[in-house]
Formats: structure tokens, sequence, C-alpha cells
């Protein structure tokens, strides 16, 4: 199985670490293979890539029929980068309170995953 040196604790460290206690517990049959590991890599990541990518793309349909919305956002993103030397990284993005409520509304409006209830017709929740 593929093994890295440093530890990040991420899925993958997981996974190593319930493989390892599986195997000292003497559940023999129960160690993970490398085609079940890949198995549920494959799954997190298409699962991902299709909630962000929808995201997205609801997002930039959003903000190109707001244009005055898009312009506030853009003023927010050149205010926040030249405040910290052009850096753009996770703390620099958690400024952007209007992005961030952009973001939350499109989520709010066109949820990736979208949840039904079939009665009479579908309603869309």
């Amino acid at each position: 199985m593929y093994s890295r040196k440093e530890k990040r604790g991420d899925f993958i460290d997981r996974l190593k670490e319930l493989n390892d206690a599986r195997g000292k517990v003497g559940h023999e049959n129960n160690i993970l293979t490398e085609e079940m590991v890949m198995a549920q890599g494959i799954g997190f990541f298409i699962a991902g890539f299709e909630t962000s990518s929808n995201t997205m793309s609801t997002l930039s349909y959003n903000l190109a029929m707001n244009p005055d919305v898009q312009e506030k956002i853009y003023e927010e993103i050149v205010s926040v980068a030249e405040a910290n030397d052009g850096v753009i990284d996770h703390e620099t993005i958690g400024q952007m309170v209007y992005l961030e409520a952009a973001v939350d509304e499109n989520l709010r409006l066109c949820p990736p995953v979208t949840r039904y209830l079939l009665n009479e017709s579908f309603i869309f929740l």
C-alpha cells in the first residue's frame, strides 16, 4: 500500500490508523485492501468535484445576472488583497465578508444536492 512519511491528519491517515488497529486486534480478514482505499478515495473525489463544480457554475451565473453584486465582490477582493500585500490565502478569504455572503446566498438558492419529497408531485426543498 502507498506510504508517506509525514502525517497530515487527513482521510488517508485515518484509513491507515483504522487498518493498523484492526491488524493488531486480530481482524486479519477485516484489513483494508489497497482497492478498498482507492474506491473510497475515488468516491470522495467525485462527490466533492460534483458539488464544487455545481456551486461554482451557479455562482458564476448568479454573479453574471447581478453585475452590481459582482462589482462589490471584485472591490472587496481587491481591497483585501491590497491590505495583505497581494496575498490571498485561507486567512484573507476569511476577511471577505461580502463574498462569503454571496456564496452562502447562492448555496441557499441553488443547493448542490437537492432533496425532494414524493407526494402528489415533486416538491424541491
